[in-house]
C-alpha cells in the first residue's frame, strides 16, 4: 500500500489522492499513512447480508468504524 501511494504521491505531491479500490477496514490506515486525502469505500461498506435483510445498523456501524479509524490515524500523523 505504502509503495503505491508513494509511487504516485512522490512525483505529484500537490495532487490529493483518493484510493477507491481495495479499501477495506484492514487497509484503510495504510492508505491514509501513505498520503491519501480521502478514501472511497464501496462494496466493503455495503454489507450484502445487511442490505438483503434491510438492516442499516451493521452498515452504519462499519461506516463509524471507518471514520474513527481515519480520525485516529490522522491524529497519530500530526502528533
Amino acid at each position: 500500500m505504502r509503495r503505491r501511494g508513494q509511487a504516485l504521491h512522490g512525483p505529484f505531491p500537490q495532487v490529493p489522492l483518493i484510493p477507491t479500490g481495495g479499501v477495506t477496514i484492514e487497509t484503510a490506515a495504510d492508505y491514509i499513512r501513505a498520503g491519501a486525502a480521502a478514501l472511497g469505500v464501496g462494496s466493503e461498506l455495503i454489507l450484502k447480508d445487511a442490505l438483503k435483510a434491510r438492516k442499516s445498523e451493521p452498515i452504519s456501524d462499519l461506516a463509524r468504524r471507518f471514520v474513527e479509524l481515519v480520525k485516529e490515524v490522522r491524529k497519530q500523523l500530526t502528533t
